[in-house]
């Protein structure tokens, strides 16, 4: 069943509100018919890009339908990453939200989930959330939040930072229940990293990294490095392509004193994406290891290259643009560490 124009707008006018309060643009009312359900989810339009969606909201859809600003029509889909629940359907309109790229989000920043919900005014519902945390997640940078009132849901939502700019669909950390995901989509280059395909992803897959990069820092930190290198192994198999997963490898090879074999599964992240900056700094903790001190300045210099101010803060919080960052990658770098992993 489509939406009538009617319907439709009756529906973007009682969600006009929402989204004043928001301060999100693009949002796009979705629904997805499945076998033997309807689902109503939220998307949100980039433009002539298309509209971004979490995987998970249209997965098994035979159809979906999309409302805008008074246009309602079928859009299909164009490009997904189902690992990181990261769907982008056709365009709906011109218009769009800006990219998260210049927002603040550090640990501590208050932003808003727009989700679907059909008791609320429109069937959208917007709440607040708090990032609790920003870390590498291969393809770009990845946000954990929660939501500031309990026992809410943010899951198939999407976030937005406090000056309204997009940040990304959200996900469900499996193993968790008050914590979410998303990928910050800060530019084209996220939207280009995603793979061309019109078939939608399988469930099985959908999101499955987020759980992968909690339960990799947790092992680290715990020091579990049998069920590191168990989990790695199990990450490769599903998203090979990822750098992250060859980086995170090698921490735990370092850790157990393998230091030839971090530096096997550094280079091979490094083939994958020759910038990727925590695979970068990780050779470089490497080379000084070894005693390689020249390679290791001339890595030294390949490491600060990379760095540059996204969000016009830096990773630690503090004010400051790009000499700051800098200056905080550098000791990061000193200290063996980059990327929420530290190279012992």
């Amino acid at each position: 069943m489509r939406w009538t124009p009617c319907v439709a707008m009756l529906l973007i006018l009682s969600f006009n509100s929402v989204l004043a309060a928001t301060s999100g643009e693009g949002v796009v009312l979705l629904q997805a018919t499945r076998p033997t359900e309807r689902v109503n989810a939220i998307g949100v339009s980039l433009g002539t890009d298309g509209v971004v969606v979490a995987c998970d909201q249209i997965a098994d859809a035979t159809s979906v339908v999309g409302a805008k600003s008074g246009i309602t029509r079928a859009i299909s889909l164009r490009a997904a990453r189902a690992v990181d629940n990261i769907c982008l359907l056709e365009s709906l309109d011109t218009s769009g939200a800006t990219y998260a790229i210049g927002a603040s989000l550090v640990p501590g920043s208050l932003v808003t989930a727009v989700t679907a919900d059909q008791g609320a005014p429109g069937g959208v519902l917007a709440l607040d959330a708090v990032i609790q945390r920003k870390v590498d997640g291969g393809y770009g940078r990845v946000v954990y939040v929660r939501p500031k009132t309990p026992n809410v849901s943010l899951g198939g939502g999407a976030l937005f930072a406090a000056d309204g700019s997009f940040i990304g669909p959200i996900s469900v950390v499996q193993g968790s229940s008050d914590e979410y995901a998303a990928p910050v989509v800060e530019s084209l280059r996220t939207i280009g990293s995603l793979i061309a395909t019109s078939a939608l992803p399988k469930t099985e897959v959908i999101g499955v990294s987020y759980s992968f990069l909690q339960l990799a820092s947790y092992y680290e930190r715990t020091r579990s490095y049998e069920k590191s290198v168990a989990l790695t192994e199990k990450w490769k198999g599903i998203d090979g392509d990822n750098p992250r997963v060859w980086v995170s490898e090698a921490v735990t090879l370092n850790r157990m004193t393998f230091v030839d074999g971090a530096m096997a599964k550094v280079e091979r992240a490094l083939k994958l994406d020759s910038n990727y900056l925590p695979g970068l700094a990780a050779r470089l903790n490497l080379l000084r290891q070894m005693g390689r001190s020249a390679e290791a300045e001339i890595e030294a210099g390949k490491v600060l290259s990379q760095v540059r101010a996204r969000d016009g803060i830096d990773e630690t919080g503090k004010e400051g643009g790009k000499e700051q960052e800098e200056q905080d990658v550098k000791g990061d770098v000193d200290q063996g560490e980059l990327g929420g992993e530290r190279m012992e």
